[in-house]
């Protein structure tokens, strides 16, 4: 695995995070990593914005533990299929991650596509 070009002073992270000094700590990473939308956890949590969602796993190299589960992702997904209308544009906005989301945790490339 290669090493991070810039790695992060745990240190200062620490000190200076909202989230590591957070009361509801576990439950903002359980959230994160169960594929929650970083804007919500903000707004849920009362973080300033959805950048300090993104940084604080960052930090903690908490991301490759999301994307080992996508399987939560695409329950979120397949729960609310049938509460949108399909259309040709739905179903290339979720092609897209989808597709990522199997080569993160697979190593799949699957097909080339052009659309």
């Amino acid at each position: 695995m290669d090493k991070d070009p810039n790695p992060v002073n745990q240190g200062r992270h620490a000190s200076e995070c909202k989230i590591c000094a957070h009361e509801l700590r576990q439950e903002i990473e359980r959230d994160f990593i169960n594929w929650r939308s970083p804007a919500s956890i903000a707004k849920q949590y009362k973080l300033k914005n959805r950048a300090s969602v993104y940084r604080h796993p960052h930090a903690l190299g908490r991301f490759p533990k999301r994307q080992r589960n996508v399987r939560a992702a695409l329950e979120r997904i397949l729960e609310r299929a049938s509460d949108v209308q399909v259309n040709a544009a739905a179903v290339v906005s979720a092609v897209g991650p989808t597709r990522e989301s199997m080569r993160l945790v697979s190593g799949w490339s699957g097909p080339s596509i052009s659309i």
